[in-house]
């Protein structure tokens, strides 16, 4: 890791970019995601059978999010853990945000943005 910053220095700048730019184009989409420099982004989607529901029906696009849900994170927060890398394709990362907003229980989940940011920052 510490060879390839030397070769590619830009990568950090990147991925923080990137980061930022899924998160703006999830709030976008009505995703309450906290602000936060973090790559791991993650959405609340209500209840364990909404994140496992969102997590497959983000996998029949193409992507990969892990249902965290509870007893890791209080009941009626679920939430989808999305990762992203500087190895990733950004045409996928900006097409991402509308593939959440696709998932047909989007309208209804209960995502309920959270209080705080501390209280985002409960493990997931």
């Amino acid at each position: 890791a510490v060879r390839l910053l030397a070769r590619e220095p830009w990568r950090p700048a990147e991925l923080r970019a990137r980061s930022a730019a899924l998160r703006a184009g999830l709030r976008a989409a009505g995703a309450p995601v906290p602000d936060d420099p973090s790559p791991i982004v993650p959405v609340r989607c209500g209840g364990a059978s909404e994140a496992l529901s969102l997590a497959e029906h983000l996998a029949h696009q193409g992507y990969c999010g892990v249902a965290i849900r509870p007893p890791t994170v209080p009941k009626g927060t679920a939430r989808l853990r999305l990762s992203v890398s500087s190895a990733q394709c950004p045409e996928a990362l900006r097409a991402l945000p509308g593939a959440v907003a696709s998932w047909p229980l989007w309208s209804q989940s209960p995502r309920a943005a959270p209080a705080t940011q501390a209280a985002d920052a409960s493990p997931e």
